[in-house]
């Protein structure tokens, strides 16, 4: 892809990009593949309004099928898809805070529901059949510091959805996780981590297709060159985690252990560095 960034216009900036993704698969029975390419334009400005930054984008997703590639596909056709996002960033006890509304329509917005991984910047999904489809996504998310030493990372979001299909039609999701950490040295540091999620999901008849919601809490030791600063890495952590399945996930995590098992606890080590 291609694109510009951070020009000067008014008192904001502009940007544009231009990005293609090809994609090619094959069932792993041998019964069908298909040939993808979907060309993502992007246009985005942002100002400022007082000590804040407003950023308003408009993203278009344009596929484009090889039908004679695409044999053993139910699907016709990836529809076209268009994504419309607001975000207000902030300062907020010395860090930074996040909030972000999307609406998604057409083939951007199929994907917004379970299954999925909620990615309403992609319209590569053999389901996506209808232009109809609609979602709406609020998050919150960012890093604050209460002290010094004590500081936490946070991510809130919501996700309302229909994606005009024969299946997981209507959804809801909504997921939150809250980082806190403490800085015990230099060089060292204890990390809580609790996180939740829960989805539900219609029939197009309006009967039930899914409901679940997962827990997790997690308490971590981590050493790294400046414990102070939530960014620094390289990093390496020693955890404890517990987990938890309700509703339709009543299972092991990865696919191990006995069916129907709602609770897990795991050990490990960790270790993170940025390039």
């Amino acid at each position: 892809g291609v694109g510009v960034e951070n020009l000067s216009l008014g008192s904001g900036k502009f940007a544009a990009h231009w990005v293609r993704q090809d994609v090619k698969d094959k069932w792993t029975n041998g019964d069908g593949q298909f040939a993808m390419t979907n060309n993502i334009f992007d246009v985005a400005y942002s100002f400022p309004i007082s000590s804040a930054n407003l950023e308003l984008r408009y993203t278009h997703l344009a596929p484009q099928g090889y039908s004679s590639e695409r044999k053993g596909v139910n699907s016709t056709d990836y529809k076209a898809g268009d994504l419309f996002t607001v975000k207000l960033g902030l300062p907020v006890l010395n860090g930074w805070n996040n909030t972000v509304i999307r609406f998604a329509k057409g083939g951007a917005a199929n994907w917004a529901g379970p299954d999925f991984g909620n990615d309403m910047a992609n319209c590569l999904n053999s389901e996506a059949t209808t232009g109809a489809a609609y979602a709406y996504d609020a998050l919150n998310y960012g890093a604050v510091n209460f002290t010094d030493r004590f500081g936490m990372l946070y991510h809130i979001r919501g996700t309302i959805a229909d994606r005009k299909t024969t299946a997981y039609n209507k959804s809801k999701m909504f997921q939150a996780v809250l980082r806190p950490s403490y800085a015990l040295t230099k060089m060292t540091k204890v990390m809580l981590e609790g996180g939740y999620y829960t989805l539900s999901s219609e029939n197009p008849d309006g009967s039930k297709n899914a409901n679940s919601n997962m827990s997790k809490v997690t308490l971590a030791y981590a050493i790294n060159p400046d414990a102070y600063n939530v960014w620094t890495r390289p990093e390496i952590r020693f955890y404890v985690t517990w987990k938890h399945y309700g509703h339709d996930e009543a299972r092991a995590s990865y696919g191990e252990g006995a069916p129907g098992k709602t609770n897990q606890v795991f050990f490990g080590a960790q270790a993170e560095a940025w390039f």
